[in-house]
């Protein structure tokens, strides 16, 4: 893409936000770690955060094509956000349930590394993930309503990152349906151009926007539940 047609602030969003965004998400899980609740599930979604800042940072630099890292993006998140789920489910049905969608994700991943006859950005990979996300946290609100508790949702750290990631990826979702389009329609072909570049950059920008204001929910609901136990305690 032809850096001097984009914004410093296009740019920012277009490319760097994402990596913020997963920085912020592994501070936030760190920060829960430290001053709320050191719980196995959550260290696993700090490891989680921490790999996917790294996998993006190593997609900024690399030289070359980067759709493979990108690739292995969806398929961690498909990891980390189902070992979460698989952790927080209680019936074996719903555990299953989480594993059905971790492994669906990888299957998708291997048999489209091998089988596809050209490498791009794979957005139906990214689909697969968020669908089977959105599906274990409708199971986990449904567990939720079934088990009402005296303690106010407000202070349910779960709580506060299944909604951030429900908006996410309701958000998104369009995107990674129309991005493959995109990409298979213009890429090696005379349409490839500056603009069109800028199109898809811009275009993945809207998503990047939409992770960070989802860790900026977790973030902020840290913040909230680290304030109301305080506040009770005195």
């Amino acid at each position: 893409m032809a850096i001097e047609k984009m914004s410093s602030l296009q740019y920012l969003v277009s490319y760097y936000l994402e990596a913020i965004a997963y920085f912020l998400y592994g501070a936030t899980m760190g920060l829960y770690l430290l001053t709320v609740k050191k719980e196995p599930r959550i260290k696993v979604l700090f490891i989680y955060f921490i790999l996917g800042f790294i996998l993006v940072m190593r997609i900024l630099t690399v030289r070359g094509g980067n759709n493979f890292y990108y690739n292995m993006l969806y398929v961690i998140n498909s990891i980390g956000w189902g070992i979460y789920f698989y952790s927080l489910l209680e019936t074996k049905l719903k555990k299953a349930l989480a594993i059905c969608v971790v492994s669906a994700t990888i299957l998708y991943f291997f048999s489209n590394f091998f089988l596809a006859s050209e490498k791009i950005f794979d957005s139906l990979g990214y689909v697969i993930s968020s669908t089977g996300t959105v599906l274990l946290i409708f199971i986990y609100f449904h567990q939720l309503l079934s088990n009402i508790k005296t303690d106010p949702l407000s202070i349910n750290f779960d709580f506060w990152l299944s909604c951030s990631q429900l908006i996410y990826n309701l958000g998104a979702f369009g995107i990674f349906l129309t991005f493959n389009y995109f990409t298979s329609k213009i890429l090696n072909t005379e349409d490839y151009n500056q603009e069109n570049r800028q199109i898809l950059a811009s275009l993945w920008g809207v998503h990047n926007v939409l992770l960070f204001l989802a860790s900026l929910l977790v973030c902020v609901g840290v913040f909230w539940i680290v304030y109301r136990k305080k506040s009770t305690s005195t």
